[in-house]
């Protein structure tokens, strides 16, 4: 027999002793029920059904791409076109390696510091304009070099602008301005003009676009290097988050994940509810529910692994 939602809430409900809505409403078990299952499920298991391939395109001019929510996370290589590249970071560090991690090959690198000494990033700083106390705006035409995202600075020694990797420059005094990343052309706009004499300084850290050699994966955020010139596919797998149940017939992708999820959320209510006796009473039931679905991955994985006689 199988584990739907609806199974999973009534077993919730017997081991908890919240037999009826009164006690604890369907609204909040099936809230408590799916944060358990989203959100420390995976916390406690790098289940193999879980690892799925995932990939983006980059766009030109673009170097940050949102990491997705519904991955804990990502296992390298990284491939760019097909190609396998440098992959740095990520919260993957079980045996406390800076790089170079046996089995996820030579261009893996945990520490995402080493991304910033691989790529070489200088800044250029240079006087810019000269204000005469009166003009606010200040721009320059297409250079014959790009900026890089998140590296640009102007200022006066009064207000200063800073981008937000999207192409928009910020003033701390409430000015703006934009930035074209891929020609180097910009334009700012100071909330009161500079001084007469003022020196307008700019800051920004050159580069040449190109097909993408680096992947950092920080701060919730790909970032590729160099900045595409192009439209790129970046490929890699990882674990996905399992799928919220929303249906009192919704089935977890494994059947037998049930009792591991009804005992993990009871757990988590012991504890929220300060219930600490039953807290430590489940478990051991819940370890052991823990147990037996990591012996049940590793059995379908060697199952598929398996070669099969014609």
């Amino acid at each position: 027999m199988g584990y739907d939602f609806g199974d999973i809430a009534d077993k919730v409900r017997l081991i908890t002793g919240r037999l009826s809505p009164d006690q604890m409403s369907n609204n909040e078990l099936n809230t408590r029920i799916n944060n358990y299952l989203h959100y420390e499920f995976p916390a406690e298991f790098k289940l193999d059904i879980q690892l799925v391939p995932y990939q983006f395109l980059t766009v030109k001019g673009q170097q940050k791409y949102p990491v997705p929510e519904n991955f804990t996370n990502f296992v390298p290589p990284a491939f760019i076109n097909g190609l396998d590249y440098s992959y740095y970071g990520g919260p993957y560090n079980a045996y406390g390696y800076t790089n170079n991690i046996p089995g996820y090959g030579l261009n893996y690198y945990f520490d995402p510091s080493l991304y910033y000494q691989a790529v070489g990033q200088y800044y250029n700083r240079n006087r810019w304009r000269i204000g005469d106390g009166v003009t606010v705006s200040f721009n320059q035409g297409p250079q014959n070099y790009g900026m890089l995202p998140n590296s640009v600075i102007v200022n006066d020694l009064r207000e200063t602008f800073t981008d937000d990797g999207l192409g928009n420059l910020i003033g701390s005094l409430g000015g703006n301005g934009s930035v074209n990343y891929l020609d180097g052309s910009l334009t700012v706009n100071f909330s009161i003009a500079p001084d007469n004499g003022a020196q307008i300084w700019l800051t920004f850290v050159q580069y040449q676009s190109g097909m993408p050699q680096q992947v950092l994966n920080f701060d919730q955020f790909f970032t590729v290097y160099p900045v595409p010139d192009n439209v790129y596919r970046i490929s890699m797998v990882g674990y996905q988050m399992p799928a919220f149940l929303v249906g009192s017939t919704d089935t977890p992708k494994l059947q037998e994940w049930g009792p591991c999820i009804a005992y993990g959320t009871a757990r988590t209510i012991f504890a929220d509810y300060g219930e600490l006796d039953r807290y430590a009473e489940i478990t051991a039931l819940y370890r052991e529910q823990v147990k037996y679905v990591n012996r049940r991955d590793i059995q379908n994985t060697m199952n598929r692994s398996a070669p099969r006689s014609s």
